[in-house]
């Protein structure tokens, strides 16, 4: 059992950390004023077999970076979303949920479109978590519309 207050977690986090070669399976449900509420249906995931290794190590500076930042934070009318990517050919889709995990908006935008991506102008004062969707790359913003 993991608790998180993300919607996110990684297998690495369970106790021992994932195994390779393994399937797990995955059962989610929602805390919400404190009452937990019913499992949904679950899902399997598969870890590889095993990891594969290069000769040549790989920097720190050699990673490609993939960050988003949501300003201002707290917002009164729109959110401005900063976007760091080096992948210019995968779509970057943007899909906002409500705190209780309503999904409000989804877009997806090819990265020359992204520059001065805003959201929010339509959205009620509240807590959002806008999800960031790059290929394997996933970031999590959590802002606040006052």
């Amino acid at each position: 059992t993991i608790e998180t207050v993300s919607n996110l977690f990684q297998l690495t986090s369970l106790s021992g950390g994932a195994l390779y070669n393994t399937t797990y399976k995955i059962r989610v449900a929602a805390k919400y004023n404190g009452v937990w509420g019913n499992y949904g249906d679950e899902c399997m995931v598969s870890t590889p077999s095993n990891v594969a290794k290069t000769t040549d190590p790989v920097t720190q500076s050699e990673l490609i970076p993939f960050t988003v930042v949501g300003y201002p934070n707290p917002f009164t009318n729109s959110i401005k979303l900063d976007i760091t990517t080096q992948n210019t050919a995968t779509e970057v889709e943007f899909k906002v949920y409500d705190m209780i995990g309503k999904l409000i908006e989804t877009q997806t935008k090819a990265v020359s479109e992204i520059g001065n991506q805003e959201l929010g102008p339509s959205y009620p004062s509240g807590i959002y978590n806008i999800v960031v969707t790059q290929g394997i790359n996933v970031k999590t913003v959590r802002v606040v519309k006052r």
